[in-house]
């Protein structure tokens, strides 16, 4: 059963609302605080000037993680090396001085202030950084590593369930969310 979305309720309220059903970047384990996401940080859509308060709401860039990882990323840069090359990495001792393990398979660099998520967040991600490029002008290479190639490699996998879920919701909430349909509920319950 879907619960009502009220007339100008915020996409991350919907996140929230719908958490079960959602992608959660970073880890699996959805037991402590939620947070939302900005895969795109703040500090980048500050500096894009006029629209960057849609920017800053764009639900295409809000997704679930918890405190814990929201504050842990904070604004690093992605790396998202390919399976084959992380598994290499982690065997260089360079590498494991620099970056550490920061659990659910991420790892993190102060140092380079980079962030390495779980393999399975890349798609997400990529696609978050493409849609705020096309849509907002923001370079790819300020959020992802290698930039727009990168991205767009990633971005070509296929959506599983829950980012189709996610997709789904930020297209209704862009449509009906800000205006709202004839001032009533704009989602209906369905049994």
């Amino acid at each position: 059963m879907l619960r009502p979305i009220n007339v100008g309720t915020k996409f991350r309220d919907i996140l929230i609302v719908y958490h079960a059903i959602v992608p959660f970047l970073y880890t699996n384990n959805c037991k402590h605080a939620l947070s939302i996401e900005h895969v795109v940080p703040v500090r980048i859509l500050k500096k894009i000037g006029q629209g960057k308060e849609a920017a800053i709401v764009d639900p295409y860039n809000l997704h679930l993680t918890t405190q814990k990882y929201n504050s842990l990323r904070s604004d690093y840069i992605f790396f998202l090396p390919g399976k084959t090359l992380r598994e290499s990495l982690e065997k260089d001792s360079h590498f494991v001085k620099t970056f550490k393990d920061a659990g659910s398979g991420c790892l993190i660099s102060h140092k380079f202030r980079v962030f390495v998520p779980r393999l399975q967040d890349y798609a997400i991600i990529s696609r978050s950084a493409l849609h705020c490029q096309k849509k907002y002008g923001i370079d790819c290479k300020q959020v992802v590593l290698g930039g727009e190639g990168v991205a767009h490699f990633w971005a070509n996998k296929p959506l599983d369930g829950r980012e189709k879920v996610h997709h789904t919701l930020a297209k209704f909430w862009t449509v009906w969310g800000k205006r709202g349909c004839n001032g009533k509920s704009n989602v209906q319950d369905s049994e």
